[in-house]
């Protein structure tokens, strides 16, 4: 039986091995963002007309239970008619699930969702919701949409309740007489990490836009999470430099950290990444915690040499550390159990078939303990089959 076992092994192996002469592929990095993203649209449009906002939901997941809400300023805002659902609601509904809508507080829109007998998994639009903008809004004016998901778990039938990590991309009503571009996005990363061991947080720009000035601040949780030496300069900072900038950092406040950057006789306008910031995640975080990093853009201006200052519409994503529990090399489909398919699934993974494997088996891949998950991990999977 174990000579029947090593040659289906030996022939996952050696497809493998043919697969990667072909086509190489990069090592495999054990944080994988694989976190679900809300985003709420950023939108143009010009005073006394109406507009329309939708929130999208991406990413894979199942879940039971979802709480979310919009924040909007009702003076220069007013809804009209009920929300539009799109196809996350529809699978809620589909799953005998119970929608339910609140909009009796005036500038706060709410929608919780339960599946008690079923769970939902869509991606795509969750609603739109329409809005009329107030005739004596000002044309430049950027009117932020707030985005607070307050619950978002996954509770089976016999078993617990389990929050399911997640970002949430602020929007805006951007006051124009013209149509614009979409907004600069400053994104901080989703990772996950084990207690005790270090890990890096980076802040990234997508999109390129002419700016002079910039603060941003990142806020954590300084009992979980502390600062390890200095911030790693990336491509946006090099560029406020080049061009003759100043740039200021702050970490005397535990769990703040703080950067400015004006370039007083230019602009700068790198995309990529900004910082990134490496962190010791304290040995008393729990498996399954999510340690959220918050993001605050407090300015994002140009600033004309007559004097004035042109805010530069922008939406942030704040990131995340999840915690992992201790590995148990081999189990990459986190049954508790190392054993063949575990063999199968990581073969499928490697060859590019794309299967899923979670963050926790990503770690639990990583068989021969070098670090990295690659081709030697199957054989050292299946070596502690047959050893143990």
């Amino acid at each position: 039986m174990a000579r029947k076992h090593m040659k289906r092994l030996t022939a996952l192996i050696c497809a493998l091995v043919l697969a990667l002469s072909i086509t190489p592929i990069s090592a495999i990095a054990l944080q994988r963002d694989g976190t679900v993203s809300f985003k709420l649209d950023t939108v143009y449009s010009e005073p006394d007309s109406d507009v329309s906002v939708t929130l999208t939901l991406t990413g894979e997941y199942a879940a039971n239970a979802l709480t979310v809400f919009v924040d909007y300023d009702h003076e220069l805002l007013e809804m009209i008619g009920d929300p539009v659902p799109g196809e996350v609601w529809d699978d809620i509904s589909a799953a005998n699930g119970l929608v339910q809508t609140n909009t009796v507080t005036q500038g706060r829109f709410g929608l919780m969702a339960i599946t008690p007998n079923g769970e939902f998994s869509a991606q795509g639009v969750l609603f739109t919701l329409n809005f009329h903008v107030a005739a004596d809004a000002e044309i430049g004016a950027s009117i932020p949409l707030v985005l607070d998901v307050k619950q978002f778990t996954s509770y089976p039938v016999g078993g617990e309740l389990t929050s399911i990590p997640f970002t949430q991309t602020n929007g805006a009503v951007v006051l124009s007489t013209d149509p614009q571009p979409e907004p600069i996005r400053f994104m901080l990363d989703s990772v996950y990490a084990r207690p005790d061991t270090e890990v890096s947080i980076t802040l990234s720009i997508e999109g390129a836009a002419a700016a002079t000035a910039l603060t941003a601040f990142v806020n954590y949780n300084s009992e979980l999470l502390s600062l390890v030496g200095e911030p790693e300069v990336g491509a946006v900072w090099s560029d406020m430099i080049d061009h003759g900038g100043l740039v200021q950092t702050n970490t005397g406040k535990p769990g703040r950290f703080g950067f400015i950057g004006i370039v007083p006789q230019g602009d700068f306008c790198a995309s990529g990444s900004v910082f990134t910031l490496h962190f010791h995640v304290s040995p008393n975080a729990e498996p399954g915690e999510i340690i959220t990093l918050e993001l605050e853009i407090k300015q994002f201006t140009y600033n004309n040499l007559d004097g004035s200052v042109i805010s530069i519409p922008f939406n942030a994503t704040n990131g995340s550390v999840t915690i992992l529990d201790a590995p148990l090399p081999g189990d990459v489909d986190c049954n508790g159990i190392v054993q063949e398919a575990d063999i199968s699934l990581l073969v499928s993974y490697l060859m590019n078939y794309s299967p899923v494997i979670s963050p926790q088996g990503m770690l639990n891949a990583d068989a021969n303990l070098d670090g990295k998950v690659d081709v030697l991990d199957p054989a050292a999977i299946w070596s502690i089959i047959i050893g143990g």
